[in-house]
């Protein structure tokens, strides 16, 4: 039984050889050419968009690793567990130093856990901070430092650590060797919530007690400082916050 179509033009049922509709005496020759033509295009662009699909695939990711920031080879070992953090400044980038080689400056304040934090903690944290920074913007020299707390007032904003990282140990200025890790120091522990409040205090009352030729709080009114600022707490804390400071540390 021969094929049966339905013509392009007056919908009748007709045979699949016909070249003249015998119903319409349409000629349908033109329109199965066309169709031939549509067919052969479609195949060619089905190739040509597998073609750059592959492409992309094969080449772009190649293009892509060569522009990224040149990542080690494994995570940086950290002495502690880093304590969650947030910026003070944007994570963006990179200043030119005086020097003429670039890097990124950041400073950050702990989210959470700085009252329990150890040392080894707050110089990964840093470490941490710095490494991550250093595998998104590629920075020759990355400088952290972290303070415990940001009432904008820099006697009050003690600095928990601080550490400068160059991956490729070529010092500032790109020519004069230097270890990976540089300038690294912590304080011994965190601030407890009552001795950040201390420092708050401190930081807002010293001017009372300040002397500008001495360009500190001479040792006779000290005593009256630390009286004030217990008295405003309602409590004496256990220990001096003043005297939690950083030291060095050795991050090999």
């Amino acid at each position: 039984m021969a094929q049966k179509i339905i013509c392009h033009f007056c919908k009748a049922e007709i045979d699949a050889e016909a070249k003249i509709c015998p119903n319409c005496k349409s000629n349908l020759a033109n329109i199965r050419t066309n169709k031939k033509i549509f067919k052969i295009f479609g195949v060619v662009f089905a190739a040509i968009f597998a073609f750059a699909v592959f492409s992309y695939a094969f080449f772009g990711e190649t293009e892509r690793e060569k522009d990224a920031p040149i990542a080690e080879t494994k995570q940086t070992e950290l002495p502690g567990t880093p304590l969650e953090f947030s910026l003070l400044d944007d994570y963006k980038v990179i200043k030119k130093a005086a020097t003429g080689r670039h890097r990124l400056e950041m400073t950050i304040l702990p989210k959470s856990g700085q009252e329990t934090a150890t040392q080894a903690d707050l110089i990964s944290t840093v470490m941490h901070v710095a490494h991550e920074a250093y595998q998104r913007t590629a920075a020759p020299v990355t400088i952290v430092n972290m303070l415990a707390q940001n009432t904008g007032n820099a006697w009050a904003d003690r600095q928990l650590a601080f550490i400068v990282y160059i991956p490729d140990q070529k010092g500032f200025d790109g020519k004069t060797a230097s270890k990976k890790w540089e300038n690294a120091a912590a304080c011994e522990r965190g601030f407890t919530a009552d001795e950040l409040t201390y420092l708050q205090l401190w930081g807002q009352l010293r001017t009372k007690y300040f002397d500008p030729q001495t360009g500190g709080v001479p040792q006779n009114k000290e005593e009256a400082l630390t009286a004030e600022i217990e008295q405003v707490m309602g409590k004496k804390l256990d220990t001096d916050p003043m005297f939690n400071v950083m030291w060095p540390v050795d991050t090999k």
